[in-house]
């Protein structure tokens, strides 16, 4: 995805000017208005998928953004963005008037931007993406329908196919290319489609699209599905990975780390630049500095509603409170979830397109090797990390008394898993296990 500033506002320019000078400087009020800007135009998705949890999964129109929300912002806030990404939880698409809201968006000249399944959306919504050169960041999970439509219930394979193949045509017929325009966004990366890239590569390549980005799942402790709780699989398929990556000339990036041993600390930052850069507002007009504090659990981090005056919102005490804390990182309840992403290095996945600055963080398909050649140095203690977590699986099972026959199936599941590590870690992990 390219930002061509050039094209933009002088007040967008300016605006944006401020904020990155804000954050250089490490000052508590920023710019008179949020650069990066994310809409949540409804909380309702077509989807059911499990590792969302607290969606509203309905088509409730109680979810929905109201049209005066969408006014205050047209009026007080996308004249000054430079990019405006229309979703948030829920599925955008879903919305009979999509393409008018990004009809009014793009009368303001930002660059904008769509995560979406593509699993639903009338020819008139999928073809103002086309018109207005929206960006296109498509969730996949899996090129085999059966794996895919078991990740995400509700979402139909082939009307995804159907629908990726209008737009690459319309933007083909429309710019001559799709290059920056759209993307793959495997996310979550988990187990079950942890042995699924081939299949993504080769789709990729069949439809001449040149980017693929992996989001690890972030889930709880003992979460089977969890990249942390499978880490010498997850290495294993990382280098398969960078070699894919090669051979089909296509650009990966990891949009944070799955565990601690797999983070770059070169590539980490040291004070993020959301606070000062970033404004998610919510289908309520509730707002939130950054676009990963999704969802009623981060109530607690409101800076205001829209409906307030902006620089009560974005440059108010509870603003300022937030930026001052990225300073110190406190472990207070405000910070618990910024502290973890500052653990995991983790990259939204355009900042680089901000500043120059900000390439540092990005987890490109040219930091994807050292990433592997991290975990390679560190393989036997990644299967020993594995076999502790399978036991403690178990043990939790036994203790909140799941039926016998389930347990014994997932012990003959991670004996399975152990045997395997053991066959693929050698001569060293006996070593380690007969000597430690």
């Amino acid at each position: 995805m390219k930002i061509d500033f050039e094209k933009l506002s002088l007040a967008q320019n300016t605006n944006f000017k401020k904020a990155l000078e804000a954050y250089e400087n490490k000052v508590a009020v920023s710019s008179d208005s949020p650069a990066v800007l994310y809409i949540e135009l409804t909380r309702n998705c077509i989807a059911r998928c499990a590792f969302c949890r607290g969606a509203k999964w309905v088509n409730n129109p109680a979810y929905d953004m109201k049209s005066e929300i969408f006014d205050i912002l047209l009026r007080d806030y996308i004249p000054y963005a430079v990019l405006v990404d229309l979703r948030s939880k829920g599925e955008s698409l879903m919305l009979s008037n999509f393409d008018k809201y990004v009809e009014d968006v793009a009368k303001y000249g930002p660059k904008i931007r769509l995560t979406t399944t593509l699993g639903c959306g009338t020819k008139k919504a999928l073809q103002s993406i086309i018109d207005y050169d929206v960006f296109l960041s498509v969730s996949f999970d899996a090129a085999d329908k059966r794996l895919y439509e078991s990740i995400r219930p509700g979402v139909n394979y082939d009307t995804v196919i159907q629908n990726l193949e209008f737009v690459i045509k319309g933007m083909k017929e429309k710019y001559g290319t799709i290059e920056d325009k759209i993307r793959l966004s495997v996310c979550p990366f988990q187990k079950k489609n942890l042995n699924a890239v081939e299949g993504i590569f080769e789709l990729a390549d069949t439809y001449g699209i040149s980017e693929i980005a992996f989001g690890p799942l972030l889930s709880y402790l003992y979460d089977v599905n969890s990249l942390a709780n499978n880490k010498y699989d997850t290495y294993r398929v990382f280098k398969k990975i960078t070699k894919l990556a090669k051979k089909n000339q296509i650009n990966v990036q990891l949009v944070l780390s799955p565990f601690g041993e797999s983070t770059n600390r070169d590539i980490a930052f040291n004070t993020c630049c959301h606070p000062w850069m970033y404004c998610q507002v919510m289908y309520d007009g509730d707002v939130i500095f950054c676009d990963h504090l999704v969802g009623d659990s981060h109530k607690k981090r409101v800076l205001g509603n829209v409906r307030d005056s902006k620089d009560s919102v974005w440059n108010g005490s509870v603003a300022q409170k937030f930026r001052k804390c990225h300073f110190t990182r406190p472990h207070n309840e405000l910070m618990e979830p910024c502290n973890d992403c500052y653990k995991k290095g983790r990259y939204s996945d355009h900042e680089h397109e901000l500043s120059d600055s900000f390439s540092r963080w990005l987890f490109d398909e040219k930091k994807f090797d050292k990433t592997t050649k991290i975990l390679r140095e560190k393989k036997v203690l990644l299967i020993l990390s594995d076999v502790k977590n399978y036991v403690k699986c178990i043990l939790s099972k036994v203790k909140h008394g799941s039926k016998v026959l389930s347990i014994l199936s997932d012990v003959k599941n991670y004996v399975k898993c152990i045997l395997s590590k053991v066959k693929h870690g050698g001569k060293d992990l006996l070593k380690k296990i007969f000597y430690v």
